[in-house]
């Protein structure tokens, strides 16, 4: 009988052992909103994931538990603002956020409006407190820059940017924790690269990192920052042409020798700029997409030591892949007016997904256009529209007045332009007649769609005849 106790208490323990991370606070200016926390799986295509989120009550009251292993940086894109949170195991955040201002129409319809970012406040006594570490050196990085704008960024002064330096490495240079330490450290490499303290190609050189370095934030931002589309720069340079030429062959060897020469980094930081500059590539339209594709699945990649480099590499191609032509679409399944579900796959034609917002007057007259559209090509194509808004009676009245055809879906929580990555209103897809992608994007209906689908549908019968040309008789 003690033998089975003992056993039990030590199958038991450690499920006792490991607290989970409590969230709380007290917001009445947020009453009924709930905000969802989020955070990178990777730092290159940026694919988001769910941590957690919070439901705030009627009174303004919230409180959450989230198990984690390590600390995670988090972030909520609510109103005009993206709250960032690092997350400890086993913590307790009383958190503050930022005085509650929404969105006007403009910023709400305005598809390259970027939120202002803010560290969310942490009500704590103990200074070593990560938040409190990481929202206070951001303040007072932005006072000294902001003080010393002109002697920092205009002429560069070595003095001036050496003082900001030492006032910032002074003040927080004594705090211990690994992952502010990091956050401190590639922040002031932020500032002597835009500064232009340092050679910018070779600003990594010499950095030694870890797997956890690619989910710091401060790296992220210097990466960005750094690496951009950089291979496209690199490949229009005068001496180019052989790194192009490596490119359209997939030459990865060239390749990884060419930037780890120039930018002088390790092996594991080497692997990860690389995979960034090919992501960044492919999306450029200047480069054949295939050898890209072909390198990011290659064994170095694929089979890589680094569990982070394999990971990252998962993910670009995932990204690299989707809505790529031939491959395909994710279904769309949204109710119609009548609050009938209706799928996009339903169809044998081909498709035309049009996403649309109404409360924009030029959406309202693509999706006029499509009476036209409808006429012309209403036994080969099925129009599938997927509104952002609600079914108002505004929203109604203009449908049933305009006598919009098409099957015509709400999107309101936009999960589905998440999906299509639509960046702005209206953007269409053509798909095939099994789902597959054939236009990502295609033309809206008054930027010449009728015309481009004429000339799609006239190649694919002159295919067609080919092959039944060359088709051997029985």
């Amino acid at each position: 009988m003690t033998q089975k106790l003992i056993t039990l208490l030590f199958l038991i323990i450690p499920f006792y052992s490991t607290q989970a991370t409590e969230i709380k606070g007290f917001e009445p200016d947020y009453a009924g909103k709930i905000l969802t926390f989020n955070t990178y799986v990777d730092p290159i295509t940026k694919t988001e994931k769910k941590v957690f989120s919070i439901r705030i009550d009627s009174k303004g009251y919230f409180s959450t538990n989230i198990n984690i292993d390590k600390n995670t940086f988090c972030f909520s894109n609510f109103d005009v603002y993206r709250g960032m949170l690092i997350l400890e195991p086993e913590g307790e955040l009383h958190i503050q956020l930022p005085a509650y201002r929404a969105k006007t129409f403009v910023e709400e319809k305005n598809p390259y409006f970027k939120p202002l970012e803010v560290w969310i406040k942490v009500d704590s006594p103990d200074e070593n407190e990560l938040n409190k570490l990481a929202s206070g050196f951001e303040l007072r990085f932005n006072q000294l820059t902001d003080k010393y704008f002109n002697q920092l960024y205009f002429r560069q002064s070595k003095t001036i940017l050496e003082l900001v330096e030492d006032t910032l490495k002074e003040e927080f240079g004594r705090y211990e924790n690994p992952f502010f330490k990091d956050q401190m450290k590639f922040k002031l490499l932020i500032l002597e690269y835009e500064a232009g303290r340092v050679n910018q190609e070779k600003i990594l050189s010499g950095v030694d990192i870890q797997t956890s370095t690619f989910s710091i934030p401060s790296f992220i931002d210097l990466t960005d920052r750094v690496y951009s589309n950089k291979l496209v720069f690199e490949t229009n340079s005068i001496n180019g042409r052989e790194l192009q030429k490596a490119v359209s062959n997939g030459n990865l060897p060239f390749i990884i020798k060419y930037f780890h020469e120039k930018y002088q980094t390790g092996t594991l930081l080497t692997d990860f700029i690389v995979l960034k500059l090919l992501h960044d590539a492919f999306f450029s339209g200047k480069f054949p997409t295939t050898p890209i594709l072909n390198i990011v699945t290659s064994q170095h990649y694929t089979g890589n030591p680094n569990k982070g480099i394999r990971l990252f590499a998962g993910m670009v191609k995932q990204k690299l892949l989707h809505l790529m032509p031939g491959t395909l679409a994710p279904v769309i399944c949204l109710k119609n007016m009548g609050g009938i579900q209706k799928c996009s796959n339903e169809s044998a034609k081909y498709k035309y997904l049009v996403f649309a917002d109404l409360e924009i007057k030029v959406d309202r007259e693509q999706l006029k256009y499509l009476t036209v559209l409808d006429k012309k090509y209403k036994g080969q194509l099925q129009l599938f529209i997927v509104l952002s808004n609600e079914y108002t009676d505004r929203v109604t009245r203009f449908l049933l007045e305009n006598k919009i055809p098409g099957e015509i879906v709400s999107d309101t929580t936009k999960r589905y332009a998440n999906e299509y990555r639509v960046k702005s209103f209206p953007t269409c897809f053509l798909l095939g007649r099994n789902h597959e992608v054939i236009l990502a994007p295609a033309k809206s209906p008054l930027d010449g769609f009728e015309h481009q689908f004429g000339a799609f549908l006239k190649n694919e019968f002159f295919k067609q005849r080919k092959r039944s040309a060359i088709k051997p008789n029985d």
